[in-house]
């Protein structure tokens, strides 16, 4: 089945219910798509859909405005994560869960490099470091 609006119209699915709307085969998209959520659960991806999502976004902040903005490029030239929001500078802050590490180039054999100086540590206190493993070259 096909459907299309009039014009410019919009083809609303569930814009009055309260239930879940499934769909349970592939969905694909030629244009751009827009999640508008408040919800902790705005986005869930992944084999059990929210339950331990591959990939989950939470949109629940009051004031949220900010986020993360992730854009591929041609082959050879990367691709890159980046915080964006409204101010002229927006941290970007990456968490392991529990005692959980962070992990950096785990499987790629180039350098990990910072153009930029390196802090360790929380600010005014003598917690954290920095440990460096493995050969120079």
């Amino acid at each position: 089945m096909t459907l299309n609006a009039l014009g410019t119209g919009t083809i609303g699915i569930g814009t009055i219910s309260t239930g879940i709307i499934t769909l349970g085969a592939a969905v694909a998209a030629s244009s751009t798509v827009t999640v508008t959520s408040a919800s902790a659960a705005a986005l869930s991806i992944g084999r059990q859909g929210a339950t331990d999502p591959a990939l989950a976004v939470d949109a629940s902040p009051a004031t949220q405005v900010t986020g993360v903005l992730i854009t591929g490029r041609a082959s050879g030239a990367g691709a890159s994560i980046a915080a964006q929001g409204g101010g002229a500078a927006e941290d970007l802050t990456i968490d392991a869960k529990g005692t959980g590490l962070i992990t950096l180039n785990a499987t790629g054999s180039g350098v990990v490099r910072s153009t930029r100086r390196f802090r360790s540590g929380l600010a005014g206190t003598a917690t954290g470091g920095v440990e460096l493993l493995g050969t120079t070259s």
